[in-house]
C-alpha cells in the first residue's frame, strides 16, 4: 500500500484507540458508581473486560501499521509505537 494510505490507516487506528480509551474510562467510573450504590456489577466488568480485549486488538493492529510504515520493529520498546505514530512525519 501507499505510504499516504498507511498513514490515513494509522490516524484512523489512533483515533479509535484514544476513543476506546475514553470509554473505558468512563466504564471504569460507572462500575464504581454501581458499586457505590450497592448494585451488581458483574455485567458491567464483563462489558469492561470486552472492551479492553478490543482495545488489545486495535493496538496490535496499530502496531502492524506502524511495522508497515517501517516505524516499528522487533526490539522496540513498548512506548515506542506511541512516540513513533506521533512523529511519523519527521521521517
Amino acid at each position: 500500500m501507499e505510504k499516504a494510505t498507511e498513514l490515513d490507516h494509522l490516524k484512523k487506528a489512533e483515533a479509535d484507540i484514544a476513543e476506546a480509551q475514553d470509554r473505558i474510562a468512563k466504564q471504569r467510573a460507572l462500575i464504581e458508581k454501581l458499586r457505590e450504590d450497592g448494585h451488581d456489577t458483574r455485567t458491567a466488568e464483563k462489558l469492561l473486560h470486552t472492551m479492553l480485549q478490543s482495545l488489545e486488538a486495535m493496538e496490535g493492529h496499530r502496531i502492524v501499521i506502524l511495522e508497515m510504515l517501517g516505524l516499528y520493529g522487533p526490539g522496540e520498546s513498548e512506548a515506542a509505537p506511541e512516540i513513533r505514530s506521533k512523529h511519523r512525519d519527521e521521517r
